[in-house]
């Protein structure tokens, strides 16, 4: 790019000097030296004329060999711009994208979370209601089988006592079949008779 603007001022320059140069002979043929009012002014009507057909053939110059590729140079640019730019917001995106994704994951992990807790709460609860109802079932059966043992022992004791005080009074009334009663008897039989009850059999 340097190189081509290079040669062409190089060329521009040279054809300014050459064009002038030949300019100036043929004036100077013509007029025979005489520049005529223009000159006399310091104005040069065919050097002008000549510096703008070599101003007309720089820019000529200008668009075919700088103009163009420095046009190509920028959309090429713009086109790198661009696809830079589509490529971060489809990056920005897939992102965005992966975040709600993740963020649903995690919700759908705290929901079965939540749930496996409140299984196991629920399955604890009912294992202590069950535990419970066995100690109370266990404990109901014990007072039961305590209050039916007491009972056989009540009924166990109160038939030995009937079955000695049966025994004692048949002994007693065969003493005193056997015997006189006179008062002083009587009193001895029936103290004999408490001190016998008393007596372990």
């Amino acid at each position: 790019m340097k190189r081509r603007i290079h040669t062409i001022s190089l060329t521009t320059a040279l054809l300014s000097v050459i064009g002038s140069k030949a300019w100036a002979s043929a004036e100077e043929a013509a007029h025979g030296g005489d520049s005529g009012l223009l000159s006399s002014l310091g104005i040069d009507p065919k050097l002008i004329l000549l510096q703008l057909l070599a101003f007309v053939l720089l820019l000529l110059l200008l668009r075919k060999f700088l103009w163009g590729p420095m046009l190509s140079l920028f959309d090429q640019r713009q086109q790198d711009v661009d696809t830079m730019i589509r490529e971060a917001e489809e990056k920005h995106q897939a992102a965005l994208q992966e975040y709600e994704e993740y963020g649903k994951r995690l919700a759908a992990s705290d929901e079965e979370a939540r749930k496996m807790i409140q299984a196991a709460l629920e399955q604890a609860s009912q294992q202590k209601n069950e535990i419970l109802e066995d100690a109370r079932q266990k404990a109901d059966q014990i007072i039961a089988n305590g209050v039916e043992q007491v009972k056989r022992e009540r009924e166990m004791a109160l038939a030995e006592l009937r079955d000695l005080v049966a025994t004692l009074a048949t002994g007693a009334a065969g003493r005193i079949v056997q015997t006189q009663m006179d008062p002083a008897a009587q009193r001895a039989l029936v103290d004999d008779f408490i001190e016998s009850a008393g007596r372990p059999q």
